[in-house]
């Protein structure tokens, strides 16, 4: 591996992470917003924050994961320009883990929702 391929996966790495960061802490918000009407419930608040929280940081790590391997993937197997395999790479794996963050707050709900019915 060339100094190239190496910047582009820190590159990739710190790209894709930064946005998962950022769509967790909109996410985070999203999520308090949708459970507006379950305070006073302070156990399915709790076990819909968890399941929120678990599955933000296991699909983060993941798009992480994926965004690394891809790049590696392109840029040193496939001998794509290190550039454009690194600007691929965060486009598809940032908006991946947008609508990851998306998906888990609707999850979380859906269990709020359903343990407000037991």
């Amino acid at each position: 591996m060339t100094r190239a391929n190496i910047l582009a996966l820190v590159v990739t790495i710190v790209f894709v992470a930064g946005v998962g960061v950022g769509a967790g802490f909109a996410g985070l918000m999203a999520w308090a917003l949708a459970l507006n009407g379950f305070m006073g419930r302070e156990f399915i608040v709790n076990v819909s924050m968890f399941t929120y929280l678990g599955l933000t940081v296991i699909l983060g790590l993941l798009s992480v994961a994926f965004a690394a391997l891809t790049t590696h993937r392109l840029a040193v197997r496939s001998r794509w320009n290190s550039v454009g395999a690194s600007a691929l790479s965060i486009v598809i794996f940032s908006i991946f883990v947008c609508v990851a963050h998306l998906v888990c707050v609707i999850i979380s709900a859906l269990v709020a929702s359903l343990l407000w019915k037991i």
